[in-house]
């Protein structure tokens, strides 16, 4: 489903089955996860048309795009990097029950909801860092802006956090009392600096600027 910034309904865009993540490529294309269907698209959103088809063989879960390539977590347990041919250039082991991913320069982040964690890594899939906090229950959408700051939602424990300083520091933006129901989905725009924030509780999203000054 495509809104403006308004939060007015735009148009739906026919998918192939139920989606499971989405990226962004550019204006015109999105990449869609399909989970246990083992298969992930890249959509032209504006001639409504597949360009094309890659099929794993496990579950897709979490999928990212950057510098013309597709991250997508496979299994929960790894990491596959595909070029936008569909041609895997690199598989990176990860932490078991991986789902949400996020990935920048030469970063990937990584959250892994039943161990109630945050990982970071680099693209050639050396260890970086990681975060558990008490704080962060069952962690689900994950998104970083141009300075490396990682936003993260706690499914569980309602409320989105950023991550700063390679993990060492946290701290808590939003929760219930700012409309958070079971956050889920995270989407950052670099160019304008807005967050969007999804709940799966009551189905509603927001739209936040993001401002450090």
């Amino acid at each position: 489903m495509e809104y403006n910034e308004e939060g007015r309904f735009i148009r739906d865009i026919p998918v192939s089955a139920k989606p499971c993540d989405l990226t962004v490529i550019d204006t015109d294309q999105i990449a869609v996860s399909y989970d246990d269907l083992n298969y992930i698209e890249v959509i032209d959103i504006k001639k409504m048309a597949v360009l094309n088809t890659m099929t794993l063989k496990k579950n897709c879960r979490g999928i990212s795009y950057s510098d013309r390539k597709i991250y997508v977590v496979v299994d929960g347990s790894r990491i596959v990097v595909l070029n936008m041919k569909g041609t895997i250039l690199n598989t990176i082991m990860c932490d078991k029950n991986a789902f949400h991913i996020a990935t920048i320069d030469d970063r990937i982040y990584y959250t892994a909801p039943l161990s109630n964690t945050v990982n970071c890594c680099t693209t050639a899939g050396n260890r970086i860092w990681n975060f558990k906090d008490k704080s962060l229950n069952t962690p689900g959408g994950i998104v970083t802006d141009s300075a490396n700051n990682v936003f993260v939602v706690g499914i569980r424990s309602t409320n989105l956090m950023i991550l700063q300083d390679d993990g060492t520091v946290s701290k808590t933006l939003l929760t219930n009392a700012d409309g958070l129901e079971k956050p889920i989905r995270l989407y950052y725009n670099k160019k304008t600096n807005i967050l969007l924030v999804c709940n799966t509780q009551d189905g509603t999203a927001f739209l936040y600027s993001v401002n450090f000054n």
